[in-house]
């Protein structure tokens, strides 16, 4: 682990503890392992306090998802839909929180010009438009790595946020790079 990025995660939990304490709230997060870090929860937090957004789309369930179940249960966010592939994990996850956990099975599908490793994104959209997307799954590959949520970009609300978790592994980089031509390409700026 690099000095500083352990020195930035120390800061940014005791801005995400600040800000819970703002909201009344305990800290009941367990940012370890493969879990959302403290950097991805405050980003979470602020998210949901500043801009309030109307709908969101967490992709991979875990803290994040119990994250925005609080500031659903506050008012601070509207629908909220999780996303999981392990159905235990899923179920798990679903029996802490008041909004959908979709399990869909992963399966090899084709998005934009590539065959991906991805979920069921038309039981996903079902009519649905997200203001915030997170992708924090499925697990990380070394090429192109959660290159299904690029299914989700068509029909994008005008103000949006989408946040890939890990982008400085490789995988999710090629991804980062696919996101912003497509963005790019459809004149999102």
């Amino acid at each position: 682990v690099d000095p500083d990025d352990a020195l930035l995660e120390a800061i940014y939990r005791d801005l995400f503890l600040r800000e819970l304490k703002l909201l009344g709230e305990e800290d009941r997060f367990f940012p370890t392992g493969g879990a959302a870090n403290y950097s991805l929860l405050y980003l979470i937090l602020r998210i949901g306090v500043e801009f309030g957004p109307a709908s969101v789309l967490d992709i991979g369930a875990g803290q994040s998802s119990l994250l925005w179940a609080m500031l659903q249960r506050r008012g601070l966010v509207g629908e909220v839909l999780t996303l999981e592939n392990d159905p235990e994990w899923g179920e798990r996850i679903a029996a802490q929180v008041m909004h959908e956990v979709l399990v869909t099975p992963l399966a090899v599908r084709q998005v934009g010009k590539r065959a991906v490793t991805t979920y069921d994104w038309a039981a996903v959209r079902a009519g649905r438009r997200f203001d915030v997307i997170l992708c924090d799954g499925p697990r990380g590959t070394p090429f192109h790595s959660r290159g299904g949520v690029l299914a989700m970009l068509e029909d994008l609300p005008r103000d949006f946020a989408l946040i890939l978790d890990d982008a400085e592994r490789d995988g999710e980089q090629d991804t980062v790079g696919a996101i912003h031509a497509r963005l790019q390409a459809d004149g999102v700026d």
